[in-house]
């Protein structure tokens, strides 16, 4: 931390607050294989500066997800290095606090094909998509016991319940119900049709 300056004298200390939370962004696209998947979110940035006074304390906020706990233990390494030296490299320290809440949810291949053959039992037959990074506390469960972490349909963009999960104006859709009891009681009881 530095000394509180008035916004007459930012060339006492580093103050291009805006490029702070974009510097992890060269994380994944020179360090993560290009072939795996790696995601790095910025998503808040608090400080305790004024309109008239430059912040001698900043806070990053973010998230980070990828489906190899090998890529996370090498994320959080080059966080922890790029935050330590361009804070070294501006007369300033960094302390990284970096947690891993959640595991990737990783479906199961004998639980995916139970729950493929319940989907189409009850008409729900698309089961083709890409992998989703979902921070989800079913990771720790999956990596326990076999399982599937599947995704009923809550709407459409600009159809009912076509608001994503984490928005503020998110309404859930009601008229899935009945699909999803049905696709639940084909997993549960096993009558699901055989491909």
């Amino acid at each position: 931390m530095l000394p509180a300056h008035r916004s007459g004298t930012p060339h006492r200390l580093f103050r291009d607050l805006r490029r702070a939370p974009a510097l992890p962004r060269s994380i994944v696209s020179r360090s993560v294989d290009p072939a795996a998947s790696a995601v790095i979110s910025c998503t808040d940035l608090f400080t305790d500066g004024a309109r008239n006074a430059i912040p001698t304390t900043v806070r990053i906020t973010g998230d980070t997800r990828s489906f190899d706990p090998a890529i996370s233990r090498l994320i959080e390494e080059r966080i922890r290095s790029l935050a330590e030296q361009t804070a070294r490299a501006h007369h300033a320290r960094a302390e990284v606090l970096y947690t891993r809440e959640f595991l990737p949810s990783v479906n199961d291949p004998t639980a995916t094909d139970a729950a493929i053959r319940a989907a189409a039992h009850v008409g729900q037959s698309d089961a083709e998509g890409a992998p989703v990074m979902a921070s989800e506390d079913f990771g720790v469960y999956a990596d326990h016991v076999p399982a599937n972490f599947t995704f009923i349909g809550n709407g459409l963009a600009g159809h009912p319940g076509g608001i994503p999960l984490h928005s503020h104006d998110y309404d859930f859709n009601d008229a899935l119900l009945p699909a999803g009891i049905r696709y639940y009681q084909a997993l549960a009881s096993g009558t699901t049709v055989r491909r």
